[in-house]
């Protein structure tokens, strides 16, 4: 990982209110929240249940030896976030895992900020919804790209979450991990403010 400056934050509220004030009146908050992870994106495919041999499909859980058995079910890690080229300092972050199949997971991270300082712009909770597990090794890998509506984040952190209010947004994630470590990197594509923000997230420790 390459070690950056971040952005003055100065510079980027500007950009941001800028880019929020040029959706004029297209610009409005959704009267539709997803709550639900599976119900998050309107790219996903949702992964095919397998026949058990008695012609009934999978019920979706775990079994042993699967793929998804490799990861755990969040890590606490540092994470970093890249603004046009100009990085921030990295932040303690915990990243949700949940299991879908035995080659299936579904991706959260909660309460997304931006970060300058003392200064915290509240984006929102991030889902990300049927990726494919593939083995590396002892490792798995993913890769998905998908259009999501970011969610609300916590109201005991703010009543303002910036992501609901930016329809839909085009998400790119990929990673590798294992039940110790996990190595991501998330591309969110602020269309309306013409940025790709970048998200960089490496373990430090696993819950």
């Amino acid at each position: 990982m390459k070690k950056k400056c971040f952005i003055p934050h100065a510079s980027f509220l500007f950009l941001l209110l800028l880019g929020l004030i040029a959706c004029g009146d297209d610009y409005e908050e959704l009267g539709y929240v997803p709550t639900a992870i599976g119900d998050n994106s309107h790219t996903a495919t949702q992964p095919k249940t397998e026949d058990d041999g008695n012609g009934q499909g999978g019920t979706g859980g775990e079994s042993a030896g699967s793929l998804a058995d490799i990861l755990n079910s969040s890590y606490t890690g540092l994470l970093q976030v890249t603004v046009d080229g100009e990085s921030n300092t990295p932040t303690e972050q915990t990243i949700e895992i949940e299991k879908v199949d035995d080659n299936h997971i579904n991706f959260m991270l909660k309460n997304f900020m931006l970060a300058s300082g003392e200064d915290r712009i509240p984006v929102g909770t991030i889902n990300l919804a049927g990726i494919e597990l593939k083995q590396d090794g002892n490792n798995v890998t993913f890769y998905i790209l998908q259009d999501i509506y970011i969610q609300n984040g916590d109201e005991s952190l703010s009543s303002e979450w910036l992501g609901p209010m930016l329809g839909p947004v085009p998400v790119e994630l990929s990673g590798i991990g294992n039940k110790e470590q996990l190595d991501i990197d998330i591309d969110i594509n602020m269309v309306s403010l013409g940025q790709i923000i970048h998200v960089d997230f490496q373990t430090t420790n696993n819950q």
